[in-house]
């Protein structure tokens, strides 16, 4: 459920199909976002979930799909 609700967000804010969406999928590289996507995404993930981050830590910690999806995991 989290994974698809991270490919649903990222889909939309990058304007592309949710299918291209792979857990492999760096956010940088491939997506194109930068710290403020990631904060963005991070942040109606945290209204989704009902959970807190850090931002440095999402920073340090987070390159990919699968990894922003551990991030959030970690934190339910």
């Amino acid at each position: 459920m989290i994974y698809k609700k991270i490919c649903e967000m990222l889909a939309d804010i990058f304007e592309t199909e949710e299918d291209m969406i792979m857990p492999e999928t760096s956010l940088a590289d491939d997506l194109g976002a930068d710290i403020q996507d990631l904060v963005e995404i991070v942040m109606m993930l945290e209204e989704e979930f009902g959970i807190n981050t850090d931002d440095l830590e999402l920073e340090k910690e987070v390159e990919t799909v699968a990894d922003l999806e551990d991030f959030i995991e970690r934190r339910i």
